[in-house]
């Protein structure tokens, strides 16, 4: 594991040692408000999203790779712009700064609800995805690498430099492990050949990892499969992305209102206690279902406490090393945050584990 985040950690630094250098916020729309707004809507993570930090411009010649823009992208959120580099492989740039209006009803787009949902934005940690990779490895679980760059207004992106040109953004390989299929397809796959398996035990350990790392964003489409050749049968393993909801945790009197009458139960937050696992685990619940109930109450015992076992005070440091310097202030609290959550699965699992067959 030592040796996979020093590569990774060389990887990033050779790039961003030849590349130019800019700095600028995520987004710096959510300290416009005193006092009393984050009282109501809560503190969050506001100022982090405001904290300038100093990052790699990206160009279309970046690294060693020569980009061309393919076509723009994204889900509910997040904008992208999906490349193809000089090997024919796919790489996206995948926005930092949230756009939520999809989620808002059309009625509602033009009044306050509108501003409001773009406000708890704010308690989205922009910065969370680049943590998941040393923490991945230590559990074995493939990921791509995120890098967090600027795009440079940059002629070469063509019809996609107006949106794009000096958006932050997240640069990641779109198949680190090659060919990649999603998860309805899967399903197809298996419900239509025989000898076609899923790695569940790989799975539960991301969703023990979401736990930690207060993900709780996880549906199926968050998920690509990759396959394994067996002697006669053909194993599916998980590589999950999009990681946008990482240390996710809102406050304030009217948000904790809103969760406390039993709406989006998933959403309770990445805190230091984990108040209803079910309600955390709501978003993949229904993949779980699919996935997870084969593996025996023994066996989640023994994987949860080698999740505990690999995911040390040590990795969980290194982790957040990944983080921009200029937002280390922070680093403390979600690295407590993490421990306490990691030492709590042991108490979640037998709880998750009935709900989840008593749903079946």
């Amino acid at each position: 594991m030592k040796t996979a985040l020093i590569t990774y950690c060389l990887i990033v630094f050779s790039i961003t040692i030849h590349a130019q250098r800019v700095t600028q916020a995520a987004d710096s729309q959510y300290i416009q408000h005193g006092g009393l707004h984050q009282f109501f809507f809560g503190k969050n993570y506001r100022r982090i999203w405001a904290q300038p930090v100093t990052i790699p411009l990206f160009k279309t010649h970046f690294g060693t790779h020569q980009f061309t823009p393919v076509k723009t992208g994204g889900g509910l959120q997040t904008v992208s712009l999906h490349l193809s580099d000089e090997n024919g492989e796919d790489w996206v740039l995948r926005s930092v700064q949230k756009n939520p209006s999809k989620w808002v009803k059309p009625f509602w787009r033009k009044t306050f609800v509108r501003k409001m949902v773009q406000d708890q934005v704010s308690g989205s940690y922009p910065y969370g995805a680049l943590v998941v990779p040393t923490l991945a490895d230590a559990l074995n679980i493939d990921h791509n690498h995120p890098q967090l760059v600027v795009i440079a207004d940059d002629s070469a992106l063509g019809k996609f430099r107006n949106q794009f040109a000096q958006r932050m953004c997240f640069l990641e390989e779109r198949n680190p492990k090659g060919k990649t299929i999603s998860t309805e397809k899967l399903f197809h796959i298996k419900d239509s050949l025989p000898n076609i398996f899923i790695d569940s035990i790989t799975f539960l350990k991301c969703r023990l990892l979401d736990i930690v790392i207060g993900d709780w964003d996880r549906h199926e489409d968050q998920y690509r499969w990759y396959a394994v050749k067996l002697h006669d049968s053909v194993l599916y393993k998980p590589v999950p992305n999009d990681r946008d909801q990482v240390f996710f945790a809102i406050g304030g009197i009217v948000p904790k209102s809103i969760l406390r009458l039993g709406f989006m139960k998933y959403l309770e937050g990445f805190h230091e206690n984990i108040r209803n696992i079910n309600g955390f685990m709501q978003r993949g619940f229904s993949l779980d279902k699919k996935i997870l109930p084969h593996i025996s109450y023994d066996e989640w015992v023994r994987v949860t406490g080698e999740v505990m076992k690999s995911l040390n005070d040590n990795t969980l440091q290194q982790s957040l090393q990944c983080l921009p310097t200029e937002v280390s202030y922070y680093n403390s609290k979600l690295l407590k945050a993490m421990m306490l959550r990691r030492d709590l699965l042991q108490h979640v699992l037998p709880v998750y584990f009935r709900h989840l067959h008593l749903h079946q």
